[in-house]
């Protein structure tokens, strides 16, 4: 069983016709009158012209080619400066033929220009920005005319007291042009584009299409850069040689981007993952020396703002303990369905006095949320490995530890904790950071439900099919039918001129009686979620539990069918 997803197509379909003045007009109009054509169930448009042969009885012919099925409703519509006409028909699956005749005299039809903002313009949060737009009718006088602003994110951008989002504008003569603004408050961060449109009582059907206009991505941002607080080490104290944590803290008004931690006026090392008015932590392999620290932080937006700390100073003293520097770990953990994935966590272990006083490494992989490296192992948030490969020279050792990480592991942010015993300077202990990503997955205890020999109207035996969580997230499902191509309504497609309607297939969940036939339920022609069947994370390393539940199935073969039938049921899986 797996999950399947068809999207419906349209073809390219052929429209000819002609166009003509009046009723009586048989010769048809000049070359050049544009053509509209608009399908109105797929929403597709094609735009041609007339464009004929000096013949008069191919006068005022086009034709052109638009997106849609055989079926399809469409509107053709042609005009001139003062008059139009337009004439609906059904997409065949052949050439679409229709004539249009101008008949009908044009609205007024607005023409409208916003002024400003222009695209892609970046405003500051808290500031006031003007949109203006303006106008003038394109045909005869406008009667009871009216802007409309259409504003995309109402959250970043807000109208202030007095603007409402329609003016009246009441009756506007031909050519005269009329203006409007509209004053707007920088509210958020976010993005936001912005439309006008123009209509008046008067309008017809608007052929030119110019009664709107529009400005896209207009954005807010954050004026101030973030603000840095030091905390550790404090400024003129002393650290041991070695690895030395960095600790401080960011306030800002919008997110941050990522923070530097720059030793001696050199990036060292940077962090994107940066939570504000909470403690963060950098670490840094220090040699013996004078040194001075900071730490710079950049916002997200697309205006960079840098904010940048005081500097402290630090010294370094001697007795070098082991330091723990290289960490490699994959990152994300893309976890295998219903099986291992192997995670490598790598480091460089160094004791400048000799790698002989190390005498154990531990490394352990987990969920830091949930567990701590001395906890008990669990394989959906802990694993422990004590026999690490490396290779080795007088003062440095690089280590390969293994982990077979099961397809259920937590879908969380892990840690990769390195613990160096060694006789000399101490214990140390050093990490580094991954995420276990989210894995959705199904697995059916079979591809195939053979039903068997049934006789016209009897109904098959009950075949169970079992469904198994090989994810690591509570899953739901969606079951959906067809014969031979989705969406035909059957459940199975016959040999013979008779197939099986879809709603003659059957299921039912969380039983193991016999179940009857009138009391399941149908399978349908459509992706549909199925209620009270959630297949739970597995969280028992022994055993499979709440992460696996069982469907029974049936069918009923109406009369006349005959023949071998073959249908398809797409098991879909969902979160729940």
């Amino acid at each position: 069983m797996f999950a399947w997803i068809v999207l419906a197509q349209t073809s390219p379909h052929n429209v000819a016709g002609r166009v003509f003045h009046n009723g009586t007009d048989e010769n048809g109009v000049a070359n050049g009158y544009p053509v509209f054509i608009n399908n109105t169930d797929s929403l597709t448009t094609a735009m041609s012209s007339t464009n004929a042969p000096p013949l008069p009885q191919f006068r005022g012919s086009y034709s052109a080619t638009i997106e849609g099925d055989d079926g399809d409703n469409i509107i053709i519509f042609s005009w001139n400066d003062t008059h139009f006409g337009n004439t609906t028909r059904t997409l065949q699956s052949t050439t679409t033929f229709g004539n249009v005749t101008l008949n009908l005299s044009r609205g007024s039809e607005p023409n409208v220009t916003i002024i400003k903002p222009n695209n892609h313009t970046v405003h500051s949060i808290g500031t006031n920005i003007t949109l203006e737009a303006r106008t003038y009718i394109l045909r005869q006088d406008g009667v009871g005319c009216e802007f409309h602003l259409t504003i995309s994110n109402n959250e970043s951008f807000v109208l202030q007291p007095g603007n409402n989002v329609t003016r009246y504008i009441g009756n506007l003569a031909q050519g005269v042009v009329n203006r409007t603004d509209w004053t707007i408050l920088a509210n958020a961060t976010g993005v936001s584009n912005f439309s006008v449109t123009v209509r008046c009582l008067s309008d017809s059907v608007i052929l030119e299409r110019l009664n709107t206009d529009f400005r896209v991505n207009n954005s807010v941002e954050i004026s101030t850069p973030p603000f840095i607080t030091l905390l550790t080490p404090a400024n003129n104290t002393a650290e041991t040689a070695g690895v030395v944590n960095f600790t401080y803290m960011v306030e800002h008004t919008g997110p941050v981007g990522s923070c530097s931690l720059v030793i001696n006026d050199t990036v060292n090392t940077t962090d994107s993952t940066i939570q504000l008015d909470t403690e963060i932590n950098m670490t840094a392999d220090l040699t013996v020396g004078s040194y001075n620290w900071s730490v710079n932080c950049s916002d997200s937006g697309s205006s960079v703002r840098m904010g940048n700390s005081s500097k402290f100073n630090l010294s370094i003293l001697g007795n070098v303990p082991v330091s723990i520097t290289a960490m490699s770990v994959i990152d994300p953990i893309i976890l295998n369905p219903g099986g291992l994935q192997t995670v490598m966590c790598n480091a460089s272990i160094t004791d400048v006095e000799s790698i002989g006083d190390i005498f154990a490494v531990n490394v352990t992989l987990y969920d830091q949320a949930v567990k701590s490296p001395g906890g008990d192992n669990d394989n959906n948030d802990h694993y422990h490995n004590s026999s690490c490969t490396s290779v080795n020279s007088t003062e440095w050792a690089n280590y390969t530890c293994n982990f077979a990480v099961q397809y259920y592991a937590n879908n969380a942010s892990w840690r990769c904790t390195y613990t160096v015993e060694n006789n000399g300077s101490g214990d140390q202990q050093n990490h580094i950071d991954t995420t276990v990503n989210e894995l959705l997955a199904l697995n059916a205890s079979t591809d195939l439900l053979d039903y068997g020999t049934i006789n016209f109207t009897n109904t098959s035996r009950e075949l169970e099919l079992i469904l198994t969580n090989f994810g690591n997230i509570n899953t739901n499902i969606t079951l959906e039918g067809y014969g031979s191509n989705p969406g035909d309504n059957l459940s199975f497609d016959c040999q013979r001129d008779t197939n099986i309607s879809v709603g003659f297939e059957r299921f039912a969940t969380n039983t193991t009686d016999p179940t009857d036939y009138d009391g399941m339920t149908n399978l349908s022609g459509e992706a549909t979620p199925i209620v009270n069947f959630t297949l739970y994370q597995r969280i028992n390393d022994v055993i499979e539990d709440n992460d696996r539940n069982s469907t029974y199935w049936r069918v009923r073969t109406p009369t006349g069918v005959a023949g071998g039938c073959e249908g398809n049921i797409i098991v879909g899986a969902i979160t729940g």
